[in-house]
């Protein structure tokens, strides 16, 4: 890293200012983020599919993380992978009326019916 700045600061001289502007940035959209998943989510384990199913994956997946740490007290880190996350995502979002079930770590389910998305312990 003592090598590599000093070098990169040399070939481009703006990369520093460039660097602290995206981090600048992307604290904003984290923000607007946390915004709007807390609009969408609240504090609620059960939200009518209809909604869920009009937002983007990035707030389905955000706002079911949170709310899954939020209904096991604690932070899951690396237990809630992508992969579960996203199946999940899938079922709000697909056709299907059959009613689904996920298994999450903690004893989380996660069930999505045909109007209905509830997440229980």
């Amino acid at each position: 890293r003592a090598e590599i700045l000093p070098l990169t600061a040399a070939l481009r001289p703006e990369s520093a200012r460039r660097a602290a502007r995206t981090a600048e940035l992307l604290r904003e959209a984290s923000l607007i983020l946390d915004e709007k998943v807390a609009l969408v989510f609240g504090h609620s384990t059960s939200w009518s599919r209809s909604e869920l199913r009009a937002q983007s994956g990035l707030i389905l997946g955000s706002g079911l993380r949170r709310s899954a740490a939020r209904v096991l007290g604690e932070r899951l880190g690396d237990r809630l992978s992508s992969r579960l996350i996203d199946a999940a995502v899938r079922a709000i979002r697909d056709d299907s009326t059959e009613p689904r079930e996920f298994q999450w770590p903690g004893g989380l389910i996660v069930r999505v019916t045909a109007g209905r998305v509830e997440m229980t312990r």
